[in-house]
């Protein structure tokens, strides 16, 4: 060994079959090599003590200096470098756990962990306030399998991708954010296979007070965009009782509204669909705000179909008292609460009455219906179009039927007919009785008809109505009794 300063001690150990080990208490060298065949677990070259001692492995210099670990031909690669500061510098892929190797295209890895309970990687963060605990930067364009952090199962379906939080009081008690996303797309999904998997699903056993609070703004923003093919719904809001449990089928439709209550609450509703649109502010006169927006197009280039725009449907089968009301349309007295632009109105008809545009569509049928209205004005030509033939064979007929319409053109008898009640009697109804011929009486008060069928006259006197000769008759529900309002003979 010599004296100089930089003192170069170069012990050479070779190991021919013979098992050797180096121990010793203590060596002092800037530089230790060890040569021969490598360690097999009995014999080869090696480094290490006989003691019951730690292997300590040191730099003792006074001015701190760094570990070095070489390899390569001739020591000529830099494997591994421990710092003055004891910070680590690694060259080659770093494999933590027992039988556990990198891949060549691998960094780190990370085996053998426990089966039970087993952690691969924990990260501590007592104490800290603005740090992260871990930190991927510098994320270029990713491809299908490559991205930031790439999580994979061993088969399709198994295992939980990524846990945040759990219960209070749990191992994972929840966060103030589970996930913060600054970017262009914050989540995107794409099921296993066509139509399976739920992409996002937000509560559990305990529901959170608000699902999905979207907040967007500036023109064509969108808060939540919902799409499906005619095979599905593009969204189904649904608020009920326990009592309700499954949800309404449905294909093609873009939203679904179902709100259901068991409750015995006499004052309380439900709302499948509550659209409200309120404009404050100063406004403008040429301002439109609208509560609900409902379009339906049919543009098929062979058939078209029937397109409408909302459709309005109740029931009521409770016992007690109940209604139930299609479509209910409400406004201030002097403003409007119905407005049709464009378009005939059909407020039901008898089928062979009905207009062409609804006798061609889906919902032929008859369409019979009271319309009831307080006060109506018509700016046009009002038209009674429904009227029928009655041929009359006998003197005298004590119920002349109308039917359904208002207007009766009676054949008389050839020896003459003598009308002594009309059917068909309704609160308020009027009908027009035309002769086209013959002789035809009006007959009051005649014990031959029943007593509601009975008809009033002027002066309680018959009326011999010459040919075309017109009566119109009212029904008065007071007296029960038809009354003749008006004459034309």
């Amino acid at each position: 060994m010599s004296s100089r300063s930089a003192i170069t001690v170069f012990v050479a150990v070779v190991c021919a079959g013979v098992s050797s080990i180096l121990g010793a208490q203590q060596l002092t060298a800037t530089r230790f090599e060890v040569s021969g065949p490598a360690w097999d677990g009995l014999n080869g070259a090696a480094i290490g003590t006989r003691d019951v001692i730690p292997l300590v492995i040191a730099n003792n210099s006074p001015t701190a200096q760094p570990i070095r670990f070489l390899t390569g031909s001739n020591g000529s690669e830099r494997a591994m470098e421990i710092s003055s500061n004891a910070d680590v510098w690694m060259r080659g892929s770093l494999s933590v756990g027992k039988t556990t190797g990198a891949a060549l295209n691998e960094i780190a890895r990370i085996g053998t962990i426990p089966a039970t309970n087993g952690r691969g990687l924990t990260i501590d963060m007592t104490g800290t306030s603005t740090s992260s605990g871990l930190l991927i930067s510098s994320v270029g364009a990713s491809g299908v399998d490559n991205a930031g952090i790439t999580l994979q199962s061993s088969s399709n379906g198994v295992g939980t991708a990524l846990r945040i939080g759990g219960p209070s009081g749990s191992v994972r008690p929840t966060f103030g954010t589970g996930i913060d996303i600054t970017g262009g797309t914050g989540i995107r999904y794409n099921a296993l296979s066509s139509g399976s998997g739920t992409a996002i699903e937000i509560g559990g056993s305990t529901s959170p007070v608000i699902g999905v609070d979207a907040i967007v703004s500036g023109t064509g923003h969108i808060g939540v965009l919902a799409r499906a093919n005619t095979n599905g719904v593009g969204v189904i809001g649904l608020s009920y009782s326990g009592s309700y449990t499954a949800i309404p089928t449905a294909d093609g439709i873009g939203i679904i509204g179902r709100a259901a209550s068991n409750s015995n609450i006499a004052m309380d509703s439900v709302v499948g669909i509550l659209a409200q649109a309120e404009r404050g502010g100063q406004g403008g006169t040429r301002t439109t705000t609208i509560g609900l927006l409902s379009e339906a197009i049919s543009m098929g280039t062979q058939h078209s179909g029937t397109a409408i725009g909302v459709v309005g449907s109740a029931q009521s089968w409770s016992l007690g008292t109940s209604v139930a009301v299609g479509g209910a349309f409400m406004a201030a007295p002097l403003d409007l609460s119905l407005v049709t632009l464009g378009g005939s109105v059909l407020l039901g008809c008898a089928v062979a009455y009905q207009p062409n545009a609804f006798t061609n569509s889906t919902l032929t049928g008859d369409t019979r219906t009271q319309t009831q209205v307080y006060s109506i004005e018509v700016s046009g030509v009002p038209s009674l179009v429904n009227h029928i033939t009655v041929n009359l064979t006998s003197a005298t007929v004590n119920d002349l039927q109308p039917a359904d319409s208002p207007i009766v053109r009676v054949i008389p008898n050839a020896g003459g007919t003598d009308i002594v009640g009309i059917g068909g009697i309704k609160e308020g109804r009027l009908v027009t009785i035309i002769n086209t011929g013959g002789e035809l009486n009006i007959v009051p008060e005649n014990g031959l008809a029943g007593a509601q069928f009975r008809i009033m006259t002027p002066n309680m006197v018959a009326m011999i109505m010459p040919p075309q000769g017109v009566v119109t008759l009212w029904y008065d529900q007071v007296n029960e009794r038809w009354r003749v309002i008006s004459s034309n003979f």
